[in-house]
């Protein structure tokens, strides 16, 4: 189960790869500002999340991915006996967590690509 967030999966893509061919460290960068994006979605995701179970809040964690960042669940089945709980979790902590986090994602996302342009620009 994953949430996606971001900008359109090839566009992001297309962005990722051109600041890994760009000189310096600028690609590494550029996921780490993704990641600490993502974790703002995932902090939120298992408060909510731990309120009805805390160790499934423990089990979130951020990817970084050529196509996007997600917050994924990383624990597995336990039994199997609740097939609805990814749905518990998808509706209940990790969408209203992009939801209220949209707003600061898109701020951060675009800070940091406007810091990337500033390097590209300078050469």
């Amino acid at each position: 189960m994953r949430v996606n967030f971001g900008v359109d999966p090839k566009s992001l893509q297309d962005f990722l790869d051109a600041c890994e061919r760009a000189e310096g460290d600028i690609g590494r960068e550029m996921r780490a500002t993704l990641r600490e994006v993502g974790e703002v979605v995932r902090v939120r995701g298992a408060a909510l999340a731990a309120a009805k179970h805390g160790k499934t809040a423990a089990g979130y964690r951020t990817k970084v991915r050529a196509r996007g960042v997600a917050v994924e669940q990383t624990l597995g089945k336990t039994t199997g006996d609740r097939p609805e709980w990814g749905v518990w979790q998808m509706r209940h902590a990790l969408v209203p967590a992009l939801r209220a986090s949209e707003s600061q994602i898109d701020r951060e996302f675009e800070e940091a690509a406007n810091e990337v342009a500033t390097r590209f620009e300078r050469g």
